[in-house]
């Protein structure tokens, strides 16, 4: 398996989304799409999720997921690792869109104590 540094994702992150015509949260939006359809193509029963958000982009694919899975209907924990004071402009959008949702967020490490299990 290969492994990229952040700044090699990054750099074809906008590769990427350049090639296709869409902006980088477009892009983010499709990733967190696609892995909202993972889930449930893999746990179609599911009914609840726990999504952890760190700091960088992937944060923002998290709370894409976490939201639509919300918009499902399915009860969603969200634990948040980063700060989003640091976010990205794209990842501090997802958060928005997330926390427009009614999306709760729990910071870490304080989390572990809220997570209804």
């Amino acid at each position: 398996h290969k492994v990229f540094s952040a700044d090699q994702v990054r750099d074809h992150e906008a590769q990427a989304a350049k090639q296709s015509g869409l902006s980088l949260y477009e892009l983010m939006e499709s990733a967190g799409a696609a892995g909202f359809d993972a889930l449930r193509l893999h746990y179609p029963d599911a009914q609840r999720i726990l999504v952890l958000c760190g700091q960088g982009n992937n944060a923002g694919d998290g709370f894409v997921v976490a939201r639509l899975a919300k918009q499902a209907g399915l009860h969603v924990e969200l634990i948040l690792l980063g700060d989003p004071a640091r976010f990205s402009p794209d990842t501090k959008e997802a958060y928005h869109r997330w926390q427009t949702q009614g999306g709760n967020v729990s910071p870490w490490p304080h989390a572990i104590n809220a997570i209804d299990v």
